[in-house]
């Protein structure tokens, strides 16, 4: 399986508690379904093709992944996220 990890892309550094291991996530957003794939945007703007099956039922189109061997929802970054594309299409609107 090939490793996701463009040279742009923005990563979470993370320390693990245990073995104080440092270690890398990478973030992308999920643009839209297609058949059994998440088409999912990271933002170095690379297109990444992620199995349907690999990523949490629950998510939806403009969820934050975070990617990993066990690919998770950022909730908090979603809710972020969501928040400024609000503001911003407000701002379009005054």
């Amino acid at each position: 399986m090939k490793r996701l990890t463009p040279n742009n892309a923005r990563k979470r550094v993370l320390i693990c508690y245990y073995t104080k291991e440092v270690m890398e996530e990478l973030l992308a957003i999920i643009d839209r379904f297609e058949g059994d794939m998440a088409v999912c945007e990271q933002d170095d703007h690379s297109i990444v093709n992620i199995a349907r099956k690999r990523i949490p039922s629950a998510a939806r189109e403009g969820d934050v992944l975070v990617l990993g061997e066990i690919i998770t929802i950022d909730v908090e970054e979603t809710e972020k996220r969501k928040a400024q594309l609000k503001e911003l299409t407000e701002d379009l609107w005054e």
